[in-house]
C-alpha cells in the first residue's frame, strides 16, 4: 500500500515534471479537468498539472486566463517542494518548542496572500498577454534589476560571511545584466528604491525566500517567453531560466536549508521571516506596479 509520505514524492515528481518539461505535446482532455480550458498545448500543460496532483485544489475558474493558471502552479509548486520528507504521524519527531511550526509551511501559509497579489498583478500578467513585445519585457528586465541589485547588496552584505558564501549562487543580478545586454540595453541604471525593512537575519532569510520562490516559478515565463517571442528573445532569458533543470533541487534545497535554521525556534523568530518574507512581496509588487505594459494600456 502507497503510504502518505510516498504520494506526496509521486505528486512532487509529477508537479516537478509539468514545471520542468520541455515538450510541447502534452496534451489532457480538458472535460478530464473539469475546467474550460483553452484547448492549445500551452493550456493544457497548466491542466495537466491539476491532473498530475489529483486530491489538491488549485482553486481554478474556468475563465481564468493563462496567466493567473501559471500562477496558481507556481503557488501550488513552492507548497509541495516545501513540505517536510516526512508527514505528521508518520514517525515524525516532535519539535522541542511547542509553540514551532515548519518554516517553509508555516511561510507558505501565511505569505500566500502577498504572493497571489503580486503574481495577478497588472506588470506580471501583461507578460502573457498577446501584444506583449520586446519593450515591455525590457523594461521589465530595467525595473527588475534596478530591485535586485541594492535588495541583494543589502542582503548578501549583512549576512553572516560563511552563510553569504554558502548563498552566493543564488544572486540574480547578473542574470538580469546578462538578458539586458542580449536586448541590446548596456545601461546599468541606478534608482532610489524602497527597499523592504529587512532589520534582522530573521527578515532577510524571509527576503531570500522570496527570490528564491520567483526563480521557481520563473521556469514557466521563460517557456511562455520563449514561445511568445520565439528567437529574438533565445539570448535573453537567463533571469527566467535561473536554474534551468536543477530549479526544483535547488528549491527543496532552500527549503532544507530554512528549516534547519528555523523550524525549531520560539514562534516569535519564525514570524520575523514571515514579516521579512511579506515586506519583500509588498515592495517588489510596489516598485514593479508604475509599469506600462499591454494589460495595463488595455485597461486605461
Amino acid at each position: 500500500r502507497t503510504s502518505a509520505d510516498d504520494l506526496r514524492h509521486i505528486r512532487a515528481q509529477k508537479i516537478g515534471d509539468v514545471l520542468t518539461c520541455e515538450r510541447d505535446d502534452i496534451a489532457v482532455d480538458a472535460d478530464q479537468c473539469a475546467m474550460g480550458l483553452d484547448r492549445s498545448r500551452r493550456a493544457d500543460r497548466f491542466a495537466l498539472a491539476d491532473v498530475a496532483v489529483e486530491g489538491f485544489s488549485f482553486g481554478l475558474q474556468p475563465h481564468d486566463g493563462l496567466g493567473v493558471i501559471s500562477a496558481e502552479i507556481c503557488r501550488f509548486g513552492q507548497m509541495i517542494f516545501s513540505m517536510p520528507d516526512t508527514v505528521s504521524g508518520a514517525g515524525t519527531e516532535p519539535s522541542p518548542k511547542a509553540d514551532a511550526q515548519l518554516i517553509m509551511a508555516k511561510l507558505g501559509l501565511e505569505t500566500s496572500s502577498a504572493h497571489a497579489s503580486i503574481e495577478r498583478s497588472p506588470p506580471m500578467r501583461a507578460i502573457f498577454a498577446e501584444d506583449y513585445s520586446l519593450e515591455d519585457y525590457r523594461s521589465l528586465l530595467r525595473r527588475l534589476r534596478e530591485f535586485y541589485f541594492p535588495f541583494e547588496e543589502k542582503i548578501f552584505c549583512e549576512l553572516p560571511a560563511n552563510l553569504a558564501e554558502k548563498l552566493a549562487h543564488r544572486r540574480k543580478t547578473h542574470l538580469l545584466d546578462a538578458d539586458l545586454r542580449a536586448l541590446g540595453d548596456i545601461s546599468a541604471s541606478i534608482s532610489d528604491v524602497a527597499l523592504p525593512a529587512l532589520s534582522s537575519f530573521e527578515r532577510r532569510m524571509g527576503g531570500l525566500y522570496v527570490v528564491e520562490g520567483a526563480t521557481l516559478g520563473g521556469q514557466i515565463i521563460r517557456k511562455h517567453l520563449h514561445r511568445h517571442f520565439g528567437s529574438p528573445v533565445a539570448g535573453a532569458l537567463s533571469f527566467y531560466s535561473g536554474y534551468g533543470k536543477q530549479a526544483a533541487q535547488e528549491w527543496r534545497a532552500f527549503g532544507a536549508l530554512l528549516g534547519s535554521l528555523f523550524d525549531k525556534v520560539e514562534r516569535d523568530a519564525q514570524n520575523e521571516v514571515v514579516v521579512g518574507a511579506n515586506a519583500t512581496f509588498s515592495a517588489l509588487e510596489a516598485w514593479l506596479a508604475p509599469l506600462s505594459g499591454p494589460v495595463l494600456r488595455g485597461e486605461a
